[in-house]
Order: C-alpha cells, then structure tokens, then sequence
C-alpha cells in the first residue's frame, strides 16, 4: 500500500497514464518470468528505484519505463 505521502502521485493522472501505457507495452507481462522464457501475467508495477518523499516530484524517476518493472 502507497505511504501517506505517495498517494497524490499515485491517483495523479500523470501516473495512471504511465502506467497503463507501460503495462501495455509490455503486453501485461511478467518481465521476471519472461526472463526464465515463461509467460505469466504481471500484477502490480513496481518502481526499480523505490518513491521516496526526496524524489517523489522528479518525473525522472517516477515516470520514466526504465525505473519500472511488472512482475507478478
């Protein structure tokens, strides 16, 4: 669950388009087991280089597909 802090972001229209775009590039699939060569359905996107309140606002990081992986 999003901290206190995270959750302007999080419901940001910002985000939820980063997101969507994201997961379907991606076709919605888990990038881990793809790298085992399975296929299995991502659930929840993840940040690489995790939110914190210093760099919540730099959409260098929170908004860019290089800082975002979709596992399962």
């Amino acid at each position: 669950m999003a901290k206190l802090w995270a959750k302007p972001f999080y419901n940001s229209a910002k985000w939820k388009k980063c997101r969507e775009s994201y997961i379907k590039n991606i076709d919605g699939l888990c990038q881990t087991c793809l790298e085992k060569g399975e296929i299995t359905a991502g659930y929840i996107l993840h940040h690489i280089a995790p939110l914190t309140e210093e760099n919540i606002n730099d959409a260098d990081i929170t908004l860019v597909y290089d800082n975002l992986k979709l596992p399962h």
